[in-house]
């Protein structure tokens, strides 16, 4: 069962493929991307140069981190965990929510500009999921899934 497995996965170079139904993953690459799908608890990802994504959305029940250095985060949620965190220093964030929300969102970039259009309330109580998302150098989109397309 991979409900119960926590997987941690190391990796230099190249694309880092991450497709599993798993209680947490921990991945982490020097110089690549990393793909994500499935289901998972918890997420926590990082990259030094190079990109994290989705190709299609993936479900996570607690919490999801991402963090690069040089590179796009560009993920989409089939279901949103209560915590979502995703940086990166010089690239841009994309991130699909699914409806109805509302969200608690923490946009900021320091030269572009963060574009959020998912309900919003100021009322952590009230959210569905708290995000923050931030970029030194880049831009920032927090989208439903649905005004994108699955």
């Amino acid at each position: 069962m991979g409900r119960q497995l926590a997987v941690t996965v190391r990796q230099d170079n190249g694309v880092l493929i991450a497709e599993a139904d798993l209680d947490e993953l921990t991945a982490t690459t020097t110089d690549g991307t990393v793909l994500l799908r499935g289901t998972v608890r918890r997420i926590e990802v990082r990259a030094r140069d190079g990109g994290i994504h989705t190709r299609q959305p993936i479900s996570v029940g607690e919490s999801f981190t991402a963090e690069t250095r040089d590179g796009d985060v560009q993920v989409r949620f089939a279901d949103a965990p209560p915590q979502i965190e995703a940086t990166t220093r010089d690239g841009d964030v994309d991130l699909a929510l699914p409806t109805p929300g509302p969200y608690l969102v923490r946009a900021q970039s320091d030269d572009g500009s963060a574009s959020v259009r998912v309900p919003q309330t100021t009322d952590s109580a009230r959210a569905a999921a708290t995000v923050t998302a931030t970029t030194r150098d880049g831009e920032i989109s927090v989208d439903t899934l649905r005004s994108i397309g699955r």
